[in-house]
């Protein structure tokens, strides 16, 4: 079974059968003919869309087509009270459409709960292959808290390590400057990582120097645990190289940071639901 059928297989699993029916209508929706002209100012984004940034210079690509062109593909839309509608499928061409002046767009009307919308948002954020990694956080944290699953049962659904998910997840700890960056491109996800692990003000500066400095990803880290370092009143060139070597392994595998010292590991969660994910993991591993 190849990558996409199995994340297809993992959704369907956490979200219901029902759910890929209607996503099938939605991609069948474009050949369907049945669209009707809306008056694009009575169509809102999908208040349940994780997504929160679009890329300028292709919303005015986009743009420029549709001015020539027009919108060749409708969206797909859900009406709300008072004759008004959200955006279940399509929000990027919508955008378009309003940087190109249109007054009207063709969409196709579906009937669904809002509980369908909720999800049908975070299943077609996993499924973009250009989804931001704040983006994909927001998915799965949506997914774990109400779907009532751990992240080691989502990991396994969607054919992941259960550290991937962690991590990913962890990135949304960071300031929201922080975040802000991330989400301007100014900042990768490699330099940011290193950062969840600091205070606020700590991880805004090591931010900030990294741009100023144009530090690449793995010397970001190492100011990073320069002040993680300071914080725990140790010496980062005292410390045994397999020790260190072994406490990013272990950093990573878990996705949280650990340390070992006085022959002692300690884990440093910041959660309940962080420290019993860690339990059950090794428990497992007996």
């Amino acid at each position: 079974m190849d990558k996409k059928k199995k994340l297809n297989k993992g959704l369907e699993e956490i979200f219901g059968g029902d759910i890929s029916a209607v996503m099938e209508q939605i991609n069948d929706a474009g050949s369907l003919g049945q669209s009707s002209k809306i008056d694009i100012n009575l169509i809102s984004a999908n208040p349940y869309q994780p997504r929160k940034t679009f890329d300028k210079d292709k919303l005015n690509e986009l743009s420029k087509s549709i001015k020539v062109n027009g919108l060749i593909q409708p969206i797909v839309i859900k009406e709300t009270s008072n004759n008004k509608y959200y955006v279940i499928s399509g929000e990027r061409r919508l955008r378009a459409s309003k940087l190109a002046g249109l007054k009207s767009i063709p969409a196709i009307i579906m009937d669904i709960t809002d509980k369908q919308m909720q999800d049908i948002a975070v299943i077609e954020n996993i499924q973009r292959e250009n989804l931001h990694p704040l983006e994909e956080a927001l998915s799965y944290q949506k997914i774990i808290k109400d779907q009532g699953i751990t992240q080691n049962e989502l990991a396994k659904k969607l054919s992941k390590s259960r550290s991937y998910i962690a991590n990913i997840i962890r990135l949304l700890k960071l300031p929201n400057e922080v975040i802000k960056l991330l989400e301007e491109g100014k900042l990768s996800i490699g330099h940011a990582r290193p950062l969840v692990t600091l205070s606020e003000e700590d991880a805004i500066y090591v931010a900030k120097e990294s741009i100023k400095k144009k530090l690449n990803a793995r010397e970001t880290e190492q100011l990073a645990k320069k002040y993680t370092d300071k914080k725990l009143g140790k010496s980062l060139d005292k410390k045994d190289p397999f020790i260190q070597e072994a406490e990013e392994k272990l950093s990573k595998l878990f996705g949280t940071k650990v340390l070992i010292e006085n022959k002692k590991i300690t884990f440093k969660t910041t959660s309940d639901a962080e420290t019993n994910e860690i339990v059950e993991q090794l428990l497992k591993k007996g």
